[in-house]
């Protein structure tokens, strides 16, 4: 499975590749006080695919952030952030 890796302060997305999804894994936090700038720039790398960012909406710290994110969503669902 192909991967590129991003790093902006503390913050690391991982692309990864597989057949039928792209997958981003998040890790560390960003202190920018932009990150967006960073996040969607990653993001819009594979944005002729679907993005799902799907997080663990029982983690009250997690859906405060996720959330957040949620300005990142387009109508059609393209880039859809949703608490499972």
């Amino acid at each position: 499975m192909p991967c590129e890796t991003f790093h902006r302060d503390a913050l690391t997305l991982e692309l990864r590749d597989d057949p039928d999804l792209v997958s981003v894994l998040w890790s560390g936090s960003s202190t920018a006080r932009e990150p967006g700038k960073f996040i969607l720039g990653v993001l819009t790398k594979r944005a002729s695919h679907a993005v799902r960012v799907l997080y663990k909406k029982s983690l009250k710290w997690r859906e405060l952030s996720f959330t957040a994110l949620e300005v990142f969503q387009t109508p059609d669902r393209r880039i859809e952030i949703r608490g499972v």
